[in-house]
Order: C-alpha cells, then structure tokens, then sequence
C-alpha cells in the first residue's frame, strides 16, 4: 500500500489517476471519516469495493459525477423533483 500526503496529491495525480485506472482501491481522509474510492465505470473495482465493504448485493453505492450529463448516464432521475 501507497500513501500519498495530502500535500503531495498534486504531485503524485498521474500516479493516483493510474491506480484508480487500473482498478485500484484508494481511501481518502475526509474530515468526519474515511471513504473508499474507486473508478465508478469499472465493474471489476466496483465489485472490490463491496466486498471490502462487505455491502449486500442491490445497496446503493455514491458516486462522484462531474456533472448534469454524466449524472443522467449512471442515475434513473426521472423520480426527482423539478426546481
């Protein structure tokens, strides 16, 4: 295991962008807890994620999106509620 200092995320983003492309497990510090990242679009590190997680089958799981449109890939809205 790699740990990278929160000063040097910068730095070394090529090296965390290569973990996550290679289905690779990252935790990262939040100011209340852990969380566990992974590549979203890879069934292989998403299928890691919930056994590390030891989460059941059909739990949700949040995901980072960088927007409206790449929300609507991954997320049936058509239950949300219009502004």
């Amino acid at each position: 295991m790699k740990v990278f200092s929160a000063n040097q995320v910068q730095k070394d983003m090529s090296e965390i962008i290569q973990i996550l492309a290679s289905g690779g497990v990252l935790v990262c510090p939040s100011d209340t807890t852990y969380g566990l990242l992974v590549d979203a679009t890879n069934e292989k590190a998403v299928e890691k994620l919930i056994k590390l997680k030891e989460r059941p089958r059909g739990k949700p799981i949040s995901i980072f999106v960088d927007g409206w449109e790449m929300m609507e890939q991954y997320v049936d809205i058509s239950k949300l509620t219009p502004e």
